[in-house]
């Protein structure tokens, strides 16, 4: 971890801020065990805790003496973090800690050594949650029948993406398995791109659900009726905020994330793991 002090603005402000890339098509998630896949954690994290709603007085005068010394760093939200004396800073997906002083700040995750809890990614589960459902209800949905949904996965796609397609394909299969899939768009080549025209001819078409597929299979759909209001921007906007990086990435019902296409199988499998109780979930 690094630790800055306050006149050293350009540092922290590249710290905590996110920084626009151009996301790609994400290759399938590695099959555990495989030499490209990343070592378990030895515990599973805490299930991220609901959200604090209020400044205390304490962290609101830290954000003021904060934008006093930094103008040109915006936060966010600033909250007492888990380690007495800390401060959870954050603007948009990236997080920080501030000393109660406001004299240093530490960039990096802040992980419980006992527990092997992860403080940090708590707070991005719970970020993500919350803009999520910020958002509404603007998506597109492939459910299973109605009495057999036991799992809800938000996908941000791109309508030319490989793997969007491959996943799409299967969509079948995730429902057999009792997973619904919600879409929303996060067309890679931008505003005004072709991918993202497609994407608002497809909600803007009659039956949404038969364009979308039509338009994964790389079918031309005619352009949006002028005047049809889209969700389309607003959701790339959000994907970016929430740090996507490659298409299709999954926000899984705890707020994790998953890069790129996993099969159905495997997301059930992921998703009966964090619904087993902490005690499952520690017994050898």
């Amino acid at each position: 971890m690094l630790l800055f002090r306050p006149g050293r603005l350009a540092l922290i402000c590249a710290s905590i801020s996110l920084a626009a890339t151009t996301a790609s098509c994400a290759p399938p998630m590695p099959e555990p065990g495989s030499p490209q896949a990343q070592p378990p954690a030895k515990t599973e994290a805490a299930p991220p805790t609901a959200a604090v709603k209020q400044e205390t007085p304490d962290a609101a005068e830290l954000r003021a003496r904060l934008t006093k010394a930094m103008p040109d760093l915006v936060l966010d939200s600033v909250h007492p973090a888990a380690i007495p004396g800390l401060y959870e800073v954050r603007r948009g997906s990236m997080f920080g800690y501030v000393s109660a002083d406001g004299k240093y700040l530490i960039s990096g995750d802040l992980v419980n050594l006992e527990t092997g809890e992860e403080l940090t990614e708590n707070s991005r589960r719970q970020l993500r949650l919350d803009a999520l459902a910020q958002h509404g209800s603007e998506s597109i949905e492939f459910f299973p029948p109605k009495g057999q949904l036991q799992n809800v996965v938000t996908v941000f796609t791109d309508v030319d993406c490989g793997y969007c397609r491959k996943l799409h394909s299967e969509i079948a299969s995730y429902n057999d398995l009792g997973i619904g899939i919600r879409y929303m768009f996060y067309p890679r080549s931008g505003p005004g791109s072709e991918s993202f025209k497609q994407a608002e001819s497809v909600w803007c078409s009659m039956d949404r659900k038969g364009a979308l597929t039509k338009a994964k299979q790389g079918v031309h759909l005619p352009a949006a009726p002028e005047g049809c209001k889209t969700p389309v921007l607003a959701e790339y906007t959000l994907g970016g905020e929430l740090g996507l990086r490659g298409t299709p990435m999954m926000v899984l019902p705890n707020g994790e994330v998953v890069n790129g296409y996993v099969p159905a199988d495997r997301l059930a499998q992921r998703l009966a793991e964090i619904s087993l109780p902490a005690a499952a979930k520690s017994a050898p």
